[in-house]
């Protein structure tokens, strides 16, 4: 007790003058970081169309591929694991002078090595190469597959749809109204399965096991071409588990929506059950069918975006609330005609969507298929996307505060609240030592601040019989206080 009452006169004389600034801000990205996906002044221009992220040489970081529409080239980005990139590597998938169009491209381990390969999708000349990973992450050419007939193939998917553990492929023929399921034997080479029609222009699909059977079954956008009387469609094809799909359920009526473009499935109220989400090209609301288990969903329900989506739909959660956030590319925000940005709508869950205050991350031209990972490695999600007239990767670091589970008091994680925490506060403000990974356990009395008042407040509780700190205390708990500090990990002992 006597070091107790030497120590808090002390500590009362430098309240007054010592204290924290903000740690992070709330729904944030730093950025944009630019990186070209082709060497300046190398013709044909790259014209990327889409992004993928993959950690193709395995070495634990994220990499980039761009799909390059203009230069029939991909681009492969060696990720840093700080979110930064080296030089682009470039790759030729069909010969110079070859009459192709890109449309998109998917990548996964084909050949049973674990390192990604990537499959490229040839729209104008109905067709599709695979490209092998050599174990380094570069990638050389396997074999060029083309179609027969005027099909458009689009929306590669790589899964597995016979359950023998080999990465089988599943295209949308936009011409054909179908999709179509082709078996790999092991070592990415591929033949034809079957075919099953879907609806009118299919252009996106999305893995997942709707029906709780066990097997990948897939959601399907049908555009449809609304001019000609043809109607857009959202269905889910249920596979059988040896990679037929003939069993279709209707979730979106046709003609209901105009020209269904993107399609995700992801369990967005964290119930369980995977949900569906699918929007119409250049429409400012997206509808979620909630799913229910063994196949069965909700009704339409629709939401609003900041402004009207180009591309695709991913999922991710931002700002670590524990429910995914929808980012995609807009035609124009808030009105505007911009297109040089990506929005993120907020899932608050409870199956809501808050589009304001969104981010709005933008970029100096078209906005083409964003992706996301956590790039620089620091526990959140980061945004990239290409714009294609500019030959350009951008990148956007997650800057939000995360909000992991805590203990109040326990600023230095050892699952106990003790005079240690209040040596881990002091350290923290007065001796330069390293952050604490949870700020939100170091503000002892909840005032969205660290400052001399924490270590007060703790010696108060622990020595004079002082007020408890604020929930969450007695257990773990998320922070019920609205405020700017993080708390990227929140401890590994949520059961003591």
């Amino acid at each position: 007790m006597k070091e107790r009452r030497i120590l808090l006169p002390v500590f009362l004389g430098m309240c007054a003058s010592i204290g924290a600034g903000e740690a992070c801000k709330a729904k944030s990205f730093s950025g944009p970081t630019y990186y070209g996906v082709q060497e300046p002044g190398l013709l044909p221009p790259a014209m990327p169309h889409m992004l993928i992220f993959s950690d193709f040489d395995m070495d634990g970081k994220p990499d980039a591929a761009s799909l390059n529409r203009g230069s029939h080239t991909i681009s492969i980005l060696r990720g840093r694991g700080d979110g930064t990139f080296e030089e682009p590597r470039l790759y030729r998938v069909v010969p110079s002078g070859t009459r192709a169009a890109y449309e998109r491209f998917a990548a996964g381990d084909l050949n049973g090595d674990l390192f990604p390969d990537i499959v490229v999708v040839d729209w104008l000349g109905s067709a599709f190469a695979v490209l092998l990973n050599d174990s380094t992450g570069d990638f050389k050419v396997g074999q060029w597959y083309k179609l027969t007939g005027d099909l458009r193939p689009t929306a590669p998917v790589i899964i597995d749809v016979d359950g023998d553990e080999d990465k089988d492929l599943v295209l949308a023929y936009a011409f054909g109204q179908s999709i179509a399921v082709f078996k790999n034997d092991g070592s990415g080479s591929f033949s034809s399965f079957s075919t099953v029609t879907v609806g009118s222009r299919p252009s996106g699909m999305a893995p997942a096991d709707f029906d709780d059977d066990g097997d990948v079954d897939l959601a399907v956008a049908n555009a449809g071409f609304p001019d000609i009387g043809s109607p857009s469609s959202v269905v889910i094809a249920f596979n059988d588990g040896k990679g037929s799909f003939q069993n279709i359920l209707t979730l979106v009526e046709p003609g209901r929506f105009s020209s269904f473009y993107a399609v995700l499935a992801e369990d967005m109220d964290q119930d369980g059950k995977v949900d569906v989400l699918a929007a119409p090209f250049r429409s400012a609301a997206f509808v979620c069918c909630w799913g229910e288990g063994e196949g069965r969903f909700s009704e339409p329900h629709i939401y609003f975006f900041p402004g009207r989506m180009r591309d695709n739909l991913v999922a991710a959660d931002f700002d670590g609330n524990g429910y995914p956030d929808i980012a995609a590319g807009f035609a124009d925000i808030g009105g505007g005609s911009e297109e040089g940005a990506t929005g993120v709508v907020w899932n608050e869950g409870g199956r809501h969507f808050s589009a304001k205050p969104y981010a709005v991350l933008r970029v100096e031209d078209q906005v083409r298929w964003p992706a996301v990972a956590d790039l620089d490695l620091d526990g959140d999600m980061d945004i990239g996307v290409v714009q294609g007239n500019l030959g350009k990767m951008a990148v956007f670091l997650n800057s939000s505060c995360r909000n992991a589970a805590f203990l109040r008091g326990d600023s230095n994680g050892d699952c106990r609240v003790n005079i240690g925490d209040v040596f881990a506060l002091l350290g923290y403000l007065l001796a330069g030592s390293p952050e604490m990974r949870c700020l939100d356990a170091g503000d002892v009395n909840d005032d969205g601040r660290i400052n001399m008042a924490d270590p007060l407040y703790l010696l108060a509780y622990l020595f004079r019989g002082g007020a408890p700190p604020p929930a969450p205390f007695d257990s773990y708990g998320l922070d019920p206080t609205a405020d700017s500090l993080d708390c990227a990990l929140g401890g590994d002992c949520q059961d003591l």
